[in-house]
């Protein structure tokens, strides 16, 4: 009687669950059977190199047509030859720099000539053994020391002032980048100090407003950036974007960091941040 009764209470269930939309229940039995629907999978989005890339901008791959630029370069004397350290393009790749202990030469590979060669003398410092170089169209940016050394070598009324920034003792240079617009320079430096034994980095932003001969002064624009992400952490390259919206640094423990600037090169949020597990690039 009791078995009879348990189906019939079943029957009843069954039928008010019928069609709703969850839990599947059997037929009557004296056993009830349910089945529970698994939980859903965690889906993790995974991007490749193209989802990374905004807009249409295209992959970049080798060319098949080489361009070789001869350029001949002061050799030095003998028993002293000239030992070149580096060597790097202007965005526009118009312009080449090449630097060695003693000078930076900024050379035209257009037509293959010299277009300014600034010596250690000029610069007023002993050697550019530790010397970071960067080169735009107007201007070359070095950092050596403690210093942020800035000449516009394409101003032909004053083809020699050479503008010196001193940075506060104990704050070390790592990298540095360049950025030109139709009205300004912008040159950002990345380095570091140690505060009680502690390393602190950041970023500092100059620029340089060629709006009038009286305004081209290198400025300080922003100080500090960065510097409560690069605690314990230190600046390897340091890159703005060529539209100059962005800049992005890598450190030392392969961490990328990337700002979005306003139009007067100030960051809008916190830095989006890229971390990876590999071997030191």
């Amino acid at each position: 009687m009791q078995k009879d009764n348990l189906a019939t209470m079943v029957t009843v269930i069954h039928e008010c669950l019928d069609g709703e939309d969850g839990h599947n229940i059997s037929q009557p039995s004296s056993t009830i059977s349910i089945e529970i629907p698994p939980p859903k999978e965690v889906s993790h989005v995974k991007l490749s190199l193209e989802d990374w890339l905004e807009d249409d901008f295209p992959l970049l791959e080798p060319s098949g047509d080489a361009q070789v630029a001869s350029v001949t370069l002061d050799r030095g004397r003998l028993f002293h030859r000239t030992e070149y350290l580096s060597v790097g393009l202007s965005i526009d790749c118009g312009l080449g720099f090449f630097l060695s202990m003693e000078s930076v030469t900024v050379i035209s590979l257009q037509n293959r000539s010299v277009v300014r060669q600034i010596t250690r003398q000029d610069l007023k410092i002993k050697n550019l053994k530790h010397a970071r170089v960067v080169l735009s169209q107007r201007s070359l940016a070095v950092i050596v020391a403690e210093a942020l050394l800035v000449l516009e070598y394409a101003l032909p009324e004053d083809p020699d002032r050479i503008r010196v920034q001193k940075f506060e003792h104990g704050w070390k240079p790592d990298c540095l980048a360049i950025l030109e617009t139709n009205e300004r320079t912008w040159i950002s430096v990345g380095g570091r100090v140690y505060l009680g034994g502690v390393m602190h980095s950041s970023i500092k932003l100059y620029r340089i407003d060629r709006s009038s001969p009286t305004t081209r002064h290198l400025r300080l624009h922003l100080e500090g950036l960065g510097s409560d992400y690069l605690k314990s952490d230190f600046l390897k390259t340091l890159e703005f974007c060529p539209t100059g919206n962005r800049v992005a640094c890598l450190t030392n423990n392969n961490r990328i960091l990337s700002w979005d600037l306003s139009d007067e090169l100030k960051p809008q949020s916190a830095p989006f941040t890229i971390s990876r597990k590999y071997a030191n690039v």
